[in-house]
């Protein structure tokens, strides 16, 4: 698989500067695109003035905030998000997503915290992590956009970043690890996973995670993976599309 960061045809001198910029960042190599040439193998990272997207084999991923805006109109109308649910955020909480991936569960969680709450959303692979901060930055929805001053993108991996991380820094800490088992067709599912981390959850990383919170850590998983089973949560809860969120509370006592 290579990587190359080219730019959109007939590009202007900006857009070719951010982009051969952008390939300095990645340290991947910059590509002048009519010397871009077709090859099944070749994942380009292609720079304009106004986006960056990913195409792999004819098909493109682009940040989106997909259900995000839907979730947080929901929540407003004082609607269930199992998520919410099982991270049960209190104004002012600070919460560690430890996989943020696009950012749409962090959205979701800067609205539940509030105003005076905080985000702070780690992510492994640098690609992704530029792919959020830029969808972040060229936000204009009302209510999406200032969401996005609550949360505070770090491209770390949770285990350097936890290691280094005192006992009891956070309300709640949050794994979405990329699951082992999927059935996506989705296009944009599918060139997530190539680009992202799919090194699997560990038992060990929810304890170093539950040294490092005031009241529960939760995890997003596969009901059918063997993590539930291996690992038996505090609490599970169940939705209707075959995940679970299971809770792990810092002590046995619930809340």
């Amino acid at each position: 698989m290579q990587f190359v960061v080219t730019t959109s045809n007939k590009a202007s001198e900006e857009s070719i500067k951010k982009a051969i910029s952008l390939a300095q960042r990645l340290q991947l190599p910059f590509v002048h695109r009519s010397k871009v040439r077709n090859n099944p193998e070749q994942v380009l990272i292609i720079v304009s003035l106004e986006d960056i997207f990913i195409r792999y084999q004819n098909k493109n991923l682009s940040w989106h905030p997909n259900m995000a805006k839907l979730r947080i109109l929901n929540l407003m109308r004082n609607g269930q998000d199992p998520l919410i649910t099982a991270v049960d955020p209190q104004p002012g909480d600070h919460i560690l997503d430890c996989t943020m991936g696009l950012g749409a569960d962090s959205l979701v969680l800067a609205y539940s915290v509030g105003p005076t709450g905080k985000i702070t959303a780690l992510e492994s692979e640098k690609l992704v992590a530029v792919l959020a901060e830029n969808g972040f930055a060229k936000l204009n929805d009302t209510i999406l956009k200032p969401l996005t001053q609550r949360i505070e993108i770090i491209n770390s991996s949770f285990h350097h970043f936890l290691n280094r991380t005192p006992g009891q820094s956070f309300d709640v800490i949050y794994f979405d690890p990329m699951f082992q088992i999927t059935k996506s067709k989705s296009t944009g599912i599918n060139i997530l996973r190539l680009i992202g981390n799919p090194t699997p959850l560990m038992a060990a990383d929810v304890q170093l995670a539950l040294s490092k919170c005031r009241r529960q850590v939760v995890v997003k998983e596969n009901l059918n993976s063997d993590f539930f089973k291996n690992f038996r949560p505090d609490q599970l809860i169940k939705t209707s599309s075959n995940l679970g969120f299971g809770i792990y509370y810092s002590s046995k006592q619930e809340g």
